[in-house]
C-alpha cells in the first residue's frame, strides 16, 4: 500500500520539517562547554586566575644597600602590584619600608619594622584583578627602603595599567 492512498505523506508534516530543520542547525552549531571558566553569556572560554597570573610581569628583588632601592622604575602608566615576596638574608633584624617614589618625599605604603633575621614576608596574589595590593601612580617608582645594608631577595609580580584607572 502506498502512502498516497491513505492521505498525505507523514514525512511532509510541517512539524517534522521544523524538527528536521532544527536538528540540522544544531548539528552545524559551534558549541562551548559551559564550565566555571566560560563566559555565561557568550559561552566563550575565559582564562583562569592562575593562567592570568602567569601573564604578570616579574621582577626579582636583589637589594643589598641601606637606603632606597628602586624595585620598579618609573613608567608612564600606573603600576598595579599583585604579589610581593621579600626575604631578609641578614643575621640581624631589618626595617623595610615600601614607598611610592623616593623615601624622602614619597608616600609610605607599608612599614615593616624590626623584621626578624632569615625570615620572609609575602603578599600573595589573591585572584582578584580589581584589587591589587598597591597602585603606583604614573610617573612614580616603587621603592624599598632598607635600614641596614645586607642582602634582601625576593620578587614582585605586577602589570602596567592600560589607560586611566
Amino acid at each position: 500500500m502506498k502512502w498516497g492512498m491513505l492521505g498525505a505523506d507523514p514525512r511532509t508534516n510541517p512539524f517534522n520539517m521544523e524538527l528536521s530543520r532544527r536538528r540540522f542547525a544544531l548539528g552545524n552549531a559551534f558549541r562551548y562547554a559551559l564550565t566555571p571558566n566560560c563566559n555565561p553569556i557568550t559561552g566563550a572560554p575565559q582564562l583562569s586566575p592562575a593562567q592570568q597570573r602567569d601573564g604578570l610581569l616579574h621582577v626579582p628583588v636583589i637589594a643589598s644597600v641601606a637606603g632606597d632601592n628602586i624595585l620598579i622604575p618609573t613608567v608612564s602608566n600606573k603600576i598595579l602590584i599583585y604579589e610581593i615576596f621579600l626575604w631578609n638574608s641578614t643575621a640581624l633584624p631589618i626595617n623595610w619600608e615600601l614607598f611610592q617614589g623616593a623615601s624622602a618625599n614619597g608616600i609610605l605604603l607599608l612599614p615593616l619594622s624590626n623584621w626578624p633575621a632569615t625570615t620572609g614576608f609575602i603578599l600573595g596574589f589573591n585572584g582578584n584583578w580589581e584589587q591589587p595590593h598597591f597602585i603606583i601612580d604614573s610617573g612614580q617608582s616603587f621603592v624599598l627602603n632598607a635600614s641596614t645594608a645586607g642582602p634582601t631577595q625576593g620578587f614582585i609580580k605586577y602589570k602596567i595599567a592600560n589607560g586611566i584607572q
